[in-house]
């Protein structure tokens, strides 16, 4: 998908066979017929599997699959390139939506953010969501960190960079929990 971010615009969808697009979002059309949407995926976004002549030209023909050139591109970048006045999705934006309701695709719920800005807005989200976790004991998330530590020195030794990774985010995020704790709940 990020292979098409920048060139996103209405006149590309239409090269795409794109004809129509519903201003809700739910209805996409394809040289006159409806495109079924696929998703949500893992992030949670709806998208659609396109077909573009040109990435199918560029691969040798003793290659060719009934996969090759096809196109993932998420819905809300699609309604946005169709309806927003400039007809495109500027590069180096992202796509947020207002209610932070990912499979809700309305023009109106769309919004340009930069990379920045929406990572700041998660990161506000991820907050609000630690206070509202805080059921379990103190005792729970201390025994979840020590095993996060542990694995992580063990993707370490092992030299899984990105297994390291999403340890040292659950790391970090369970000692927000715990700094939480700390502040507003009585032990």
């Amino acid at each position: 998908m990020r292979e098409y971010a920048g060139l996103l615009t209405k006149e590309y969808l239409q090269f795409l066979g794109i004809t129509d697009v519903s201003k809700d979002g739910k209805h996409i059309y394809h040289k006159g017929h409806e495109i079924k949407q696929g998703g949500p995926t893992n992030a949670g976004y709806m998208f659609i599997n396109i077909h573009d002549p040109n990435k199918y030209q560029r691969v040798p023909q003793e290659l060719r699959t009934s996969t090759c050139g096809k196109v993932n591109i998420t819905t809300q970048r699609v309604v946005f390139a169709w309806w927003h006045e400039s007809h495109m999705v500027p590069p180096g934006m992202v796509i947020d939506h207002k209610n932070d309701i990912k499979t809700d695709n309305r023009f109106e719920n769309l919004q340009l953010k930069t990379p920045g800005g929406n990572i700041w807005k998660y990161r506000e989200l991820s907050k609000k969501e630690i206070k509202c976790n805080m059921n379990k004991s103190r005792a729970f998330y201390e025994d979840k960190l020590n095993n996060y530590l542990y694995l992580y020195e063990q993707a370490k030794q092992d030299g899984d960079q990105k297994r390291a990774h999403n340890l040292r985010c659950n790391i970090h995020q369970t000692r927000a929990r715990l700094r939480y704790y700390d502040n507003h709940k009585e032990n």
